[in-house]
């Protein structure tokens, strides 16, 4: 641990504060969300932090990552994060098979890039769009275009949106065609991929994402159709030339390893495949979310790790719970949610009165072992906030579960 994150400073996270956040996304065991406004905005991650992957020098905290400014965009898939910044320029934290490190400070990377408009994380490599309309790869998972700092995609171009799966990439161009390129084995060849090839009878879309083995594009008219591997039933019983049945109204889409969720225009979620979810389905809305404008995975988490951003700000999440990545504190739930819950929030500073517990800085305000007094330990799954112990079901105020 940093000198600086000593007991003089104590950054022992507070749950109090709902997050409200502009945008999110979700790495295979953590998860990072933008809050604050177009001007003044800051980035907090809560979950795993063995990689560093929460930008700060503690671990298992929910703390602004330092840095960092205007952020207007994130990206997160297996143990790191990436941010897309307001002058074009991409900064990365955590670890991507050793090609990115722990630092306190977000580096810039790659160093030569200033024109990019979107950024998406795949399992060790990252993808941006940039103003041309071309896309540029890098990482470290020995396929070819997915691993290069400093040229683009070789036969790319026209490109409006990008998104990177497992070992695979792929783009909508303009007009509305859908271009996939990187590893084929997940596709067994039924697809063949191809950076200046158009995937067969895909037109008209505005929205593909890539995810562990598959990949779903949205249509225009809000249909979706996917393709790929379907061990899991992530295609939805879809293909190249077959909507998902019964799916309409489609808004936002995201494929992960095993399943899909996609954001209907009501503001109601739907997910298919090993969703981490009880009685989901392409037909059947995921009960208790609503007014939802926005849906991350990772396309790498074999738990279904699932969060959703309302309208409001708030966030709903589900799934695994090892590492706190849900947002709900350690000593409530560490197996598998399979109802979304609200992530409490984040804190905006370490607190102004740390108390020293057996010898280990701690919040009494918020940490479970010593909720309001050393050695108040909630159980019986409640967790601490305000410096009492609160069952689960227990929200913020303004929030329900």
């Amino acid at each position: 641990i940093s000198a600086a994150w000593g007991l003089s400073g104590c950054p022992e996270g507070s749950l109090a504060t709902p997050v409200r956040a502009t945008t999110l996304a979700v790495g295979s065991e953590h998860v990072c969300a933008l809050r604050g406004g177009a001007t003044t905005n800051e980035v907090v991650c809560w979950g795993d932090n063995n990689q560093g992957q929460l930008g700060v020098a503690d671990r298992d905290r929910c703390l602004p990552v330092p840095g960092l400014s205007g952020v207007t965009q994130l990206a997160a898939c297996a143990d790191y994060t990436c941010a897309l910044l307001n002058n074009g320029t991409v900064r990365c934290w955590g670890q991507m098979l050793n090609f990115l490190t722990a630092t306190n400070t977000p580096p810039m990377v790659p160093p030569n890039l200033t024109d990019a408009m979107q950024v998406s994380a795949g399992l060790a490599h990252v993808c941006v769009l940039r103003a041309g309309g071309t896309v540029r790869c890098w990482g470290n998972d020995g396929v070819p275009d997915l691993s290069s700092t400093n040229s683009d995609v070789p036969g790319l171009s026209g490109v409006t949106q990008v998104s990177t799966g497992s070992r695979f990439a792929c783009a909508v161009v303009t007009g509305g065609a859908v271009r996939c390129f990187g590893d084929n084995s997940s596709f067994q060849r039924a697809v063949p991929l191809s950076r200046t090839t158009n995937i067969p009878n895909l037109t008209g879309m505005v929205q593909v994402s890539a995810g562990g083995g598959h990949a779903c594009a949205v249509h225009a008219t809000g249909t979706v159709r996917c393709f790929g591997d379907n061990s899991f039933g992530q295609l939805g019983g879809s293909s190249t030339t077959t909507d998902v049945p019964g799916l309409t109204g489609v808004r936002q889409l995201v494929a992960g390893l095993r399943h899909t969720c996609a954001v209907l225009a009501g503001g109601t979620v739907r997910c298919w495949g090993v969703t981490g979810l009880q009685g989901s389905s392409p037909t059947t809305d995921v009960p208790g979310l609503t007014d939802v404008i926005e849906v991350s995975v990772s396309s790498t988490s074999i738990d279904s790790n699932t969060c959703a951003r309302r309208r409001d700000g708030t966030i709903r999440c589900w799934g695994d719970n090892a590492f706190n990545q849900l947002g709900v504190r350690r000593g409530y739930e560490t197996g598998t949610l399979v109802t979304p819950v609200c992530v409490p929030g984040c804190a905006t500073s370490a607190p102004a009165t740390p108390t020293t517990c057996r010898l280990t800085c701690v919040d009494t305000q918020t940490n479970d072992l010593h909720c309001g007094a050393c050695g108040t330990v909630c159980t019986g799954g409640r967790f601490c906030r305000a410096g009492m112990c609160q069952a689960p079901t227990m929200c913020p105020t303004g929030q329900t579960a």
